[in-house]
């Protein structure tokens, strides 16, 4: 994985790094001074590289400099959740930031599980990594077979979210056990999604405008629920 934050959070969160490359021409600027610190606070092996061969190496156009060799995270859904959890499940979306987009706003809204259905893109993907910024390392990450449904989301009330739906999204009761099934860009969420489902919620548009993108809908709504359980919780 490449880039100052998305390297900062992956190694604050206490992933698995095997080595730091940093290139030569940023050893000594403030913001590889603090990851190498990071780094050497856990014991984790540091090389200082010339540009060249970072830029080999990295998989954007112009590299910020600093690139970590990661072990990749276990996806397994943890063995306890909150006795109301969120739950997002990610139905054949296919655009990486679209993806980092709702793995960004699911931690930012206190997603317990994030379920990533087939079809979908790769959530450990170059592009996913940046455009989660970090995200990934903070969240538990699985994936979902719809010929298997896990227990947890027998627990839940399950909605697709559709353009053309029959239930506000403001009108759900999102501090019950609930799951939120974003669905593919253009072809919207699978059949198999819509046959678990228990309910479609949309987001009323003005003017003439058709849909949101995955991306955007799916925060939409989950910045709903987190509205929502925040009220609860500040009342209790």
């Amino acid at each position: 994985m490449e880039g100052v934050r998305p390297v900062s959070e992956c190694l604050e969160s206490g992933q698995s790094v095997q080595a730091l490359l940093i290139a030569a021409s940023r050893v000594s600027d403030a913001e590889a001074t603090k990851v190498a610190a990071i780094a050497a606070e856990r014991s984790i092996s540091t090389f200082v590289v010339d540009d060249e061969i970072l830029s080999s190496a990295a998989d954007t156009e112009t590299p910020q400099g600093i690139l970590a060799i990661v072990d990749m995270p276990t996806a397994e859904i943890p063995g306890e959740l909150p006795e109301n959890p969120l739950v997002l499940i990610i139905d054949s979306v296919r655009d990486p930031g679209n993806l980092g987009t709702l793995l960004r706003s699911a931690l930012g809204t206190g997603v317990d599980l994030i379920l990533i259905g087939p079809e979908s893109v790769d959530p450990y993907a170059p592009k996913v990594i940046r455009a989660g910024a970090g995200s990934h390392f903070r969240l538990p990450i699985a994936f979902l077979s719809w010929d298997g449904v896990p227990d947890v989301l027998k627990r839940c009330t399950l909605y697709v979210t559709q353009a053309d739906a029959d239930i506000d999204y403001v009108d759900v009761d999102w501090c019950s056990p609930a799951a939120v099934i974003v669905g593919n860009e253009t072809g919207g969420v699978s059949e198999a999604a819509i046959a678990h489902a228990d309910g479609r919620v949309g987001i009323p548009l003005a003017s003439k405008l058709e849909s949101l993108n995955a991306g955007i809908a799916g925060s939409v709504i989950l910045f709903e629920a987190w509205r929502q359980r925040r009220r609860r919780l500040l009342r209790a």
